[in-house]
């Protein structure tokens, strides 16, 4: 494949990736509008109203970082299709509930999957195109949100007046199973499949306290390498020594810092190259 072929590829799959951003923003809006149709076929109260329209948002900001953090550790690709594929059954049950609490219920499931998928249009976007491509394609997201929201309302309103085979506000959801389709056969075809490089693993026990007494965090561990050092100059005696103590890496800033004792001490910070690595991992009071 030439290198204009593969350029030709990636935007491509961006485009691909920017439909779930697309369909998760117009499910934003669109429900809004059918509202009053809503509540003359279902019969539902304020209350049920507020669910409706509430319990998607909810759901897709409670479950946003977790739906990134699967896409590291499980592939982004393969998060994006699961995300897609239940958005579009949950669109479907969305569509054919015949009571309040099923469309409320459907609703959630809709903003919990919309969370497993949008937030891989991001990943791609940050592993896929150099710095300078990527202001262009940050651009086209910015841009997919926006004009998510405006169609929303646009698409809410045309469907509820044109009462498609007397479905009434049924529409508003059905509408996502021929776009869930077409997204899910061009993901297959176009885009790659990546992930964090380095393997991660999830666990309850992490604790502060034990971060604040210096001992190794059983939480998020990273397995890679730190590629910058936060080296913290000893003020005591008991600092010299060779305690283990704990070091945090944030991918989003490419920072790795380490202290030899929370919140006291002074650092310095050398960083040589952007991290690629995530979570808390340990390094020696001697290390850099």
């Amino acid at each position: 494949m030439t290198p204009s072929n593969m350029n030709t590829r990636r935007w491509s799959a961006l485009a691909v990736m920017l439909c779930a951003v697309f369909l998760a923003s117009v499910d934003f809006n669109i429900v809004t509008i059918a509202i009053p149709s809503i509540q003359r076929g279902l019969g539902t109260n304020f209350s049920e109203v507020q669910l409706i329209v509430a319990g998607y948002a909810l759901s897709f900001a409670v479950l946003l970082i977790t739906g990134g953090r699967l896409g590291d550790l499980y592939g982004r690709r393969r998060m994006y299709m699961i995300g897609m594929t239940g958005f579009t059954i949950a669109s479907a049950l969305c569509g054919f509930a015949q009571s309040p609490t099923a469309l409320v219920a459907s609703r959630v499931l809709q903003g919990a999957f919309a969370a497993v998928m949008v937030p891989q249009a991001l990943s791609f976007i940050q592993v896929t195109f150099t710095a300078r491509e990527q202001s262009r394609a940050y651009a086209m997201y910015g841009m997919t949100i926006g004009f998510g929201m405006i169609a929303g309302q646009l698409l809410g309103g045309l469907l509820v007046s044109a009462n498609l085979f007397g479905l009434d506000w049924r529409p508003v959801f059905l509408v996502n199973l021929p776009f869930g389709a077409i997204a899910l056969t061009l993901a297959w075809l176009l885009v790659p499949e990546s992930r964090a490089p380095a393997g991660l693993s999830f666990s309850t026990r992490s604790s502060a306290a034990r971060l604040r007494a210096g001992r190794p965090g059983p939480g998020l561990r990273s397995r890679a390498q730190p590629c910058c050092s936060w080296s913290s100059r000893a003020t005591s005696a008991g600092r010299r020594t060779g305690t283990a103590r704990p070091s945090l890496c944030c991918r989003c800033f490419g920072i790795d810092r380490s202290w030899s004792d929370w919140g006291s001490g002074s650092a310095s910070l050398q960083c040589s190259r952007r991290s690629s690595c995530c979570w808390p991992s340990i390094s020696k009071a001697g290390s850099t």
